[in-house]
């Protein structure tokens, strides 16, 4: 299960379905999951910090798509942080 739905992915970006189409989104969703579970993160779809988490991951790749206009692969420190967390909290049996 998804740790967000597409309609959470663009609420928080401010995107429309015509913006961002389900496919997009999922698409979205997966990458930010995919980096947060390679980073050790515990991801709970009932974790409010962990989609955090995968918002902000979202709205880096989406908001910077053009590769000339990537951001330096520097993560904000304030993921850095949640990632700390997400790391150290214990896993949902």
């Amino acid at each position: 299960m998804a740790i967000l739905t597409p309609d959470e992915a663009r609420e928080y970006l401010r995107a429309t379905p015509d913006e961002l189409g389900d496919n997009e989104a999922n698409s979205y969703i997966s990458a930010a999951e995919t980096y947060l579970i390679g980073a050790g993160c515990t991801l709970n779809p009932d974790d409010e910090l962990a989609k955090i988490a995968a918002k902000m991951l979202i709205v880096d790749h989406y908001e910077n798509r053009d590769p000339e206009s990537r951001s330096t692969g520097k993560l904000d420190a304030g993921l850095k942080g949640i990632i700390t967390q997400l790391q150290l909290t214990d896993p949902v049996v």
